[in-house]
C-alpha cells in the first residue's frame, strides 16, 4: 500500500535485546510515537489447577508484564524527546484481556481443554494495573500509557471443532455473539492519535458487553 514497515526482532526475555532495539529505532527514526504491548507467551498447557506450575506463572509473567515494563522503562527518554514533538504527546497501549477483570467461568469451557490457565488472567490484570502505575508517573512527560481488554475473541479451531462451546460464548455475551480481530482496531487507532490526548490511565473493554453483568 505504499508503506515503508521495518522489522526489529528481539527477545522480551533479554533486556539487553530490548535496549538495542530501542536504540536502533532511536538511530534510523530517531523519534518513537507509539508502542503496542501485544506478546504474549502461551504454553501449550491450559486450565487445570492440579497442573500449572510455578514456572508456568514465570513465564507468562516475564512476557505479559515484565516484558512490557521494560519496553516502557527502556524508550522513556526517545517517547519522551518525541512527545515534544506531537500536540497529543506519545502514547503505549497495553492489551490485557476481560479475564483480567473477570474469571472465565468454568460452566461454559467445561474439560475441553480450552479454558484459561490460571496464570493468564493473573498476568492480564497485572498489566492492567501496570498501565496505570505508569500512566501516574508518565503523564507530566507528555507520555500517555492506556490498557484495552479485548473479549471474547476465541481461535478459529474453536468455531469449528467446539460449536457447543462458540455458542455458550455468543450466548454469555449481551450482543449474543464473538469478537472479530478487525473490532480491535478502532480503539487503538484512538489510544494511538491525539484523539486521546487527554486520557492516560484507562482500561478500555472491547467485549460486547460481557464484562457489564
Amino acid at each position: 500500500e505504499g508503506f515503508d514497515v521495518s522489522i526489529a526482532s528481539f527477545n522480551l526475555h533479554n533486556t539487553n535485546e530490548i535496549k538495542s532495539a530501542i536504540k536502533n529505532i532511536e538511530k534510523e527514526f530517531s523519534r518513537l510515537d507509539v508502542i503496542v504491548n501485544n506478546a504474549y507467551s502461551y504454553p501449550k498447557k491450559r486450565g487445570n489447577l492440579k497442573k500449572i506450575s510455578k514456572n508456568d506463572f514465570n513465564k507468562s509473567f516475564d512476557i505479559s508484564v515484565t516484558g512490557p515494563y521494560h519496553l516502557i522503562q527502556y524508550s522513556r527518554k526517545l517517547l519522551e524527546k518525541t512527545a515534544l514533538l506531537n500536540i497529543g504527546g506519545t502514547s503505549v497501549i497495553n492489551v490485557a484481556s476481560m479475564y483480567g477483570v473477570i474469571s472465565s467461568d468454568p460452566r461454559i469451557y467445561g474439560d475441553g481443554g480450552f479454558d484459561d490457565p490460571p496464570y493468564y488472567g493473573s498476568a492480564k490484570a497485572s498489566l492492567i494495573q501496570l498501565t496505570r502505575y505508569t500512566a501516574c508517573r508518565l503523564a507530566h512527560l507528555k507520555i500517555r500509557v492506556n490498557c484495552i481488554s479485548p473479549g471474547a475473541f476465541p481461535p478459529k479451531v474453536i468455531i469449528k471443532e467446539q460449536p457447543n462451546l462458540y455458542n455458550e460464548l455468543c450466548k454469555k455475551n449481551p450482543m449474543q455473539r464473538i469478537g472479530i480481530a478487525d473490532e480491535l482496531k478502532g480503539s487503538l487507532i484512538f489510544f494511538a492519535s491525539d484523539a486521546s490526548s487527554y486520557i492516560t490511565g484507562v482500561n478500555l473493554p472491547i467485549d460486547g458487553g460481557w464484562t457489564i453483568w
